[in-house]
């Protein structure tokens, strides 16, 4: 089973994520809300972490100007880049109406995906990892 922790800083978007995870099982899944706690997190020990990226309903079409204020999640990445004990765990992004060209420059992250269409490519890739760190998966 695959344990994956949802990470961001706005509840519904990380939620929205677990349920569609829980709903395809089988996965361990929990959500953690920036300001986070490492020490849940390292407890929980994920598989991988997940971060849902969605532009704000005001930047909605028009290009970015600032990925911090007019992204939710960018805060979380934020995080994530300056806590060093979070980056041992591989990252997927997932997106809504943000694309992979518009991420600033810097973060390590193993797969950008589009949600909801790439959600079957989510769910292989949360599969591969989970087998690569030892937990097999078994879908029904």
């Amino acid at each position: 089973m695959a344990k994956v922790l949802c990470i961001g800083d706005f509840r519904l978007y990380a939620e929205m994520i677990a349920l569609l995870l829980e709903q395809q099982g089988p996965h361990e899944v929990e959500v953690e809300i920036v300001p986070f706690d490492l020490d849940v997190i390292e407890r929980f020990k994920p598989d991988v972490l997940i971060v849902n990226l969605a532009r704000k309903i005001e930047a909605v079409g028009a290009p970015l100007q600032d990925f911090y204020t007019e992204v939710d999640g960018a805060k979380t990445l934020k995080a994530l880049q300056t806590n060093p004990s979070l980056q041992q765990y591989p990252l997927l992004i997932t997106a809504i109406a943000v694309e992979e060209r518009e991420l600033p420059r810097g973060f390590r992250y193993l797969a950008f995906l589009e949600v909801p269409s790439k959600f079957d490519y989510l769910l292989e890739t949360i599969d591969r990892i989970a087998a690569s760190r030892g937990h097999g998966l078994a879908r029904e």
